[in-house]
C-alpha cells in the first residue's frame, strides 16, 4: 500500500512541476511582449 502511494505521489509531482516550468516560461514571453506594447496587451487582458 505504501509504495503504491509514493509512487502515485511521483507522478503526481512530476506532471505538476511539467506545466509550472512551461507557466515561468509563458510569464517570461508576456513580459517581454508587455515591454514591446503594453497598450496592446492590456487591452486583450481586459
Amino acid at each position: 500500500m505504501p509504495l503504491k502511494s509514493s509512487g502515485k505521489s511521483l507522478t503526481l509531482t512530476s506532471s505538476s512541476s511539467s506545466p509550472s516550468h512551461r507557466m515561468i516560461k509563458r510569464q517570461s514571453n508576456f513580459r517581454e511582449q508587455t515591454n514591446k506594447q503594453p497598450s496592446n496587451t492590456q487591452k486583450k487582458r481586459q
